[in-house]
């Protein structure tokens, strides 16, 4: 374990937390689409498996980075003081061939708990975060904390946190574009969500 982690998982011990819900399809996820489901709920890093369902490479189109003072609710999912340092890291996730938006991606980070060489190439703004933590073979665990679905827009949304040596670093929202086609076209609502459960079988 890096010593930074390693310090910061001393400082901030691992508290127990209740199992969240996103585990298994509610209401609101049943009206996606199978791809939609799974990468809401994934635990793993998300652009591979965007890849898969756009049929393109995910690749930065932008970044924004800048410094703020953390603020609640981000503050308790970090473990830190309201009011503490941290980066605020604005991201676009485009295809790699057409150049179309599928996500936009805000971090929180909490720049102490990481390691110097990790917080150097995320500030180059280079390459995604989950391209980074493998790259930089960080073991981390990720925790959806909240999922939200906008079916007249065709989006959706989730918040999770990545922890490494069991200390929360990163708080993440993706808010996914209509352009992913995680809400079957044609249907209205009702239908999309029979569909989706015929679709995983009875409970």
């Amino acid at each position: 374990m890096d010593q930074t982690v390693a310090n910061a998982a001393a400082a901030h011990p691992v508290r127990p937390h209740p199992e969240r819900h996103s585990e298994l399809p509610g209401d609101e996820l049943a009206a996606l689409t199978p791809a939609g489901r799974m990468v809401m709920t994934t635990d793993g890093t998300v652009t591979a498996i965007l890849a898969h369902a756009v049929g393109e490479r995910i690749v930065l189109g932008g970044t924004e980075q800048h410094l703020l003072a953390v603020a609640a609710p981000a503050a308790g999912h970090l473990r830190l003081p309201v009011g503490a340092p941290v980066e605020l890291r604005t991201v676009q996730l485009v295809g790699e061939r057409t150049g179309t938006r599928y996500v936009r991606a805000e971090t929180v980070v909490s720049t102490a708990a990481l390691p110097p060489a990790f917080r150097e190439d995320l500030a180059r703004g280079a390459e995604t975060i989950g391209r980074l933590l493998r790259a930089h073979r960080l073991e981390t665990y990720r925790e959806v904390v909240d999922v939200q679905v906008a079916e007249a827009e065709g989006t959706c949304r989730r918040t999770y946190t990545v922890s490494a040596g069991g200390v929360p670093v990163l708080l993440i929202t993706e808010h996914f574009e209509a352009t992913c086609r995680f809400l079957p076209v044609g249907l209205p609502a009702q239908a999309r969500r029979g569909a989706a459960r015929a679709a995983t079988g009875p409970a």
